[in-house]
């Protein structure tokens, strides 16, 4: 890590993978000290990010014994947040009241590396890079992004928002599966969940057809890092995976990503000739009663407006996008 910068700026910079790897125990505690960090900013995610989407490319700076830590990359003399494109909610981790030091810290830097724009995409309602003034020089457009569906979890088992009629839906289609007898539904076993990337791909290309497959998989890059951000967000203790067997084989599926009162629901995935059963739904809805049950007061669906999320009780929340130009 070299740390020669600006007299006026007390930060360093990690400038590869290898010195970000060394900041991890500084950074979860960092992470931990602020309560608005979500699992997209954990080490858990960041680090499989980089090495598969930005290696060689991905740099932070780390602000005076890591009171604050930002990661970027350069795109097309753009700089950019790490974990833009996977990540639905990107953001720098921290205090408010440092977000305008971040903000210049992270215009210098692209003016070091020659960027025409400082592009911060997925910014969460809360960020506090959204309203912090502009760095001289530098002019800022700040638009609504992709909304972010968020159900409240009241009290009881977390469904209280549902709409009645989804509610008699959800506890008939339950009831009927389970009445089979060779269904199980609840917590996936450790041994599923270091499966759970080949049983999620396995599923998707079940639903959409291998010519076909889902944007997620398509794409080998994503692939790579789900295979890798999966048993890292384990070990952390951030991942929640609910699923219905049957006969002992995975017919529906929810990831979750969980820390302190909020659950982030990241991905499902059912096998089509069990939709009569509605299991992806009836797996929905285990994820939120066991969020619930472990102290989350939200419920984040994240991005795209799908009906079923209403449905389910969310109202829309939406993301942010900034974008700094050099004047």
């Amino acid at each position: 890590m070299t740390l020669a910068a600006p007299a006026d700026l007390d930060y360093g910079h990690a400038a590869d993978i290898d010195a970000l790897a060394r900041l991890v125990p500084a950074w979860w505690e960092l992470w931990l000290r602020l309560p608005d960090a979500t699992p997209f900013q954990s080490p858990a995610w960041l680090l499989p990010w980089a090495r598969r989407y930005a290696p060689g490319r991905t740099s932070a700076i780390a602000f005076d014994d890591l009171r604050a830590l930002a990661l970027y990359f350069v795109w097309r003399r753009s700089l950019l947040l790490a974990g833009t494109g996977p990540s639905d909610y990107c953001e720098v981790l921290c205090p408010a009241a440092d977000a305008p030091k971040v903000l210049e810290a992270l215009c210098r830097s692209a003016v070091e590396r020659d960027c025409e724009t400082v592009d911060l995409q997925q910014l969460p309602a809360n960020s506090p890079l959204r309203d912090a003034p502009a760095p001289r020089g530098w002019s800022s457009d700040v638009t609504p992004g992709v909304t972010c569906p968020v159900v409240t979890l009241a009290d009881g088992d977390g469904l209280a928002r549902v709409s009645a009629k989804w509610r008699r839906n959800l506890r008939r289609a339950e009831r009927i599966l389970l009445a089979r007898g060779d269904v199980e539904l609840g917590p996936a076993s450790h041994a599923d969940v270091a499966a759970a990337p080949s049983t999620f791909e396995a599923l998707h290309a079940r639903r959409y057809g291998s010519e076909a497959p889902s944007a997620v998989f398509a794409d080998p890059l994503m692939r790579a890092f789900f295979a890798d951000v999966v048993p890292a967000l384990d070990a952390a203790g951030l991942l929640r995976v609910t699923q219905v067997k049957a006969s002992g084989q995975t017919i529906a599926a929810v990831l979750v990503l969980q820390c302190r009162r909020a659950a982030h629901f990241y991905m499902s995935a059912f096998d089509p000739a069990w939709s009569r059963y509605s299991p992806g739904a009836v797996a929905l809805a285990a994820a939120m009663r066991r969020a619930a049950a472990e102290g989350a007061g939200e419920f984040h669906f994240l991005r795209g407006g799908e009906l079923y999320k209403y449905h389910f009780g969310a109202r829309d929340v939406p993301t942010w996008r900034r974008v700094l130009h050099r004047a």
